[in-house]
C-alpha cells in the first residue's frame, strides 16, 4: 500500500509521497547478522502478532542458522522502535505493522 497524493501536490512531494511504503514492518540487520542474510540489511515483513512469530518468518527466509544465531545466548540485541525487547516483553513483544526491529549483535575485542 502507497501514499496517494491529490492534484494540489509538487511532483517533487507526490514522487517521495509514493516511494512510502505505509503498513509494512521494517527489520533492519547490523554486523554479524547480514552473514546470516547474505548481505540482505533490511527485510520488510507482513503482520506478525509478536517477536518470535516474526524470527520464525525470519528463519523460513533465512534459514535455521539465522534462528539459532538470534536465539543464542548473549549474541544480539533486539530492539523494537528502538526499545530494547527485555523491556517490551523479550519474545513475547507484541508487534504491529508499522513497527521497526532493528537486530544488533554484540560486538567484543581481545
Amino acid at each position: 500500500m502507497t501514499k496517494t497524493c491529490h492534484s494540489e501536490c509538487s511532483e517533487e512531494s507526490h514522487t517521495l509521497e509514493q516511494s512510502v511504503k505505509v503498513g509494512i514492518m521494517i527489520v533492519t540487520f547490523y554486523g554479524n547478522a547480514l552473514k546470516y542474510t547474505n548481505n540482505e540489511k533490511t527485510y520488510e515483513a507482513d503482520s506478525v502478532s509478536n517477536l518470535l512469530s516474526l524470527i520464525d518468518v525470519l528463519s523460513e527466509h533465512y534459514g535455521k542458522a539465522f534462528k539459532d544465531f538470534l536465539l543464542g545466548d548473549e549474541t544480539c540485541l533486539i530492539l523494537k522502535n528502538g526499545k530494547a525487547i527485555q523491556s517490551t516483553g523479550g519474545l513475547d513483544t507484541v508487534l504491529k505493522h508499522s513497527d521497526e526491529v532493528d537486530i544488533l549483535p554484540f560486538v567484543s575485542a581481545g
